[in-house]
């Protein structure tokens, strides 16, 4: 094994539905060195029982708790930062004039006033079965549900419209946590999680543009979308003795990654797997004839 002052890290973020995960992996071995979880206790509670918000700055509060947690020195060796965590979800902002960063020691950022959406969560319920009907079809095989971001956004457009106009961003909580610490003026989204948002051509790589401003979609807010594994930005300020300049990667769906995690080799047996999170999901691994098949 090597040795832990030579060797680099790379930092590990899931931003789940009620936990946030880090872990630090040896670049060289890709052994786990140090991990840390804490609950979010994100959930707005309100008057609305179909609705399903989670406060995007206590998400970011636990977020830095976590990092907190974890060791100084093996943090200033961190070399790249992959962040992963709940799909569908969507959350609004205003530029870089979202957080404000924190002079003191602790190298906190912290939201700013109404500068930040309430994420709507995956579980939303707002969009019943009738407004669903009222969307315009989409050209892709994604059947739009409720808890998808581009329904959220479409019933905000028609039932919420003022608040749409605070904000110039829209993103996934793991689109927006990078934005924070890359200081983007516009989010970067993988086609992972722009498809789970809805009306995403992910065989062209573009939104369904024609289809939603014919709509009176806000398509303003709509992030670009890359794909995974892209690297879209660079840590801008010291973040919990990280370096600056340490390159961030765009925020990927947290099925896809513990699908990934979860397979070691490929064969020809057709394994099936069952992954246990928030809500469990089922997927097979490629097929003899070569086809896959996941079930989510």
């Amino acid at each position: 094994m090597g040795d832990c002052d030579s060797d680099s890290f790379v930092l590990g973020i899931d931003l789940g539905t009620t936990s946030i995960k880090v872990s630090l992996l040896r670049n060289s071995t890709r052994d786990v060195i140090e991990s840390f979880r804490c609950e979010t206790e994100a959930n707005i509670c309100g008057d609305e029982l179909k609705f399903a918000e989670q406060d995007a700055a206590k998400i970011l509060a636990c977020l830095q708790n976590a990092l907190s947690q974890l060791s100084s020195h093996f943090l200033a060796k961190v070399s790249s930062i992959g962040i992963c965590g709940q799909m569908h979800g969507c959350v609004m902002w205003k530029g870089q004039s979202c957080v404000t960063w924190n002079t003191s020691e602790t190298d906190d950022y912290f939201t700013s006033g109404n500068n930040v959406s309430h994420l709507i969560t995956w579980e939303d319920r707002r969009c019943t079965n009738e407004f669903l009907a009222t969307l315009p079809p989409t050209r892709t095989n994604v059947v739009i549900s409720t808890g998808f971001g581009c329904a959220s956004l479409f019933w905000l457009q028609r039932n919420h419209p003022s608040l749409l106009e605070r904000f110039d961003c829209a993103g996934t909580i793991m689109d927006f946590i990078v934005c924070v610490l890359c200081q983007m003026d516009k989010p970067c989204m993988s086609s992972q999680n722009a498809v789970s948002w809805g009306y995403f051509d992910v065989n062209n790589m573009m939104w369904e543009l024609d289809i939603l401003k014919s709509a009176t979609f806000p398509t303003h807010l709509l992030p670009v979308v890359v794909e995974p594994g892209a690297m879209v930005g660079k840590l801008q300020k010291p973040f919990y003795k990280i370096p600056v300049g340490t390159p961030v990667g765009v925020g990927l769906g947290d099925f896809q990654c513990s699908v990934l995690a979860s397979i070691t080799q490929r064969s020809d047996a057709g394994d099936i797997m069952q992954c246990f999170q928030t809500y469990s999901q089922t997927c097979s691994k490629r097929t003899p004839s070569g086809n896959s098949l996941v079930f989510a």
